[in-house]
């Protein structure tokens, strides 16, 4: 199996603080969770949601759902019920600036569905590790994400109905300090520059292409 590599053409570097999607959204120092991409049947984001429920008074915390798909209205159905001030729901954004958004968030958020592993591949973890991103990971204990988890230390994984947990762990990141947060993504960047980069993957197509 050949993973697929991220279609970022640029990385932001700048500090956090100063972060132009972070700005825009009025994000402050909060610790923004963030969700990217479609939020389709094989990527549930219940426990995600339950989480947020927890935390709902906790104003450290923003959770961010970005982009679209049919699972988006359970994120505005339990905003709604809830009155969850402490989710944020936005568009889609240009390819052009898809390095600033993600890279405003503090954690990012992957999630594969039961019975999911092998019939879909959720590229995001990707994406966030080569930008240097903690991994919050929703999924079976057995997949390609958590071998990668496994091997890089520091991320949160629970499995689906562990909101409980994922809250626990979240107030637990919340508690470390910058330097420790960098640290892991650092450690996500360097293995991913290390296993995941285009070249590195190619020469991995071709030579599969000439072992037929």
């Amino acid at each position: 199996m050949i993973p697929v590599w991220p279609v970022m053409e640029s990385v932001y570097e700048g500090k956090r603080e100063e972060n132009p999607f972070r700005l825009e959204n009025g994000f402050g120092d909060r610790i923004v969770i963030m969700y990217s991409g479609n939020h389709s049947v094989m990527h549930p984001l219940t426990t995600l949601l339950e989480a947020a429920v927890r935390l709902k008074d906790d104003k450290r915390f923003l959770f961010v759902h970005i982009g679209g798909g049919v699972r988006l209205q359970e994120v505005c159905d339990y905003k709604e019920k809830y009155g969850l001030d402490n989710v944020m729901i936005l568009p889609y954004q240009p390819r052009e600036r898809i390095h600033l958004s993600l890279g405003s968030a503090d954690i990012q958020v992957v999630s594969l569905g039961e019975g999911c592993v092998g019939y879909t591949h959720p590229n995001k973890i990707y994406g966030a590790m080569f930008i240097g991103k903690p991994i919050l990971y929703i999924g079976p204990e057995k997949s390609h994400i958590s071998d990668i988890l496994n091997v890089c230390k520091g991320n949160i994984a629970v499995c689906h109905g562990e909101s409980e947990l994922l809250a626990e762990r979240l107030l637990a990141f919340a508690g470390l300090s910058e330097s420790h947060k960098n640290a892991i993504g650092l450690c996500n960047k360097t293995f991913a520059e290390q296993h995941f980069r285009p070249d590195v993957l190619l020469d991995q197509m071709i030579q599969s292409v000439v072992d037929l």
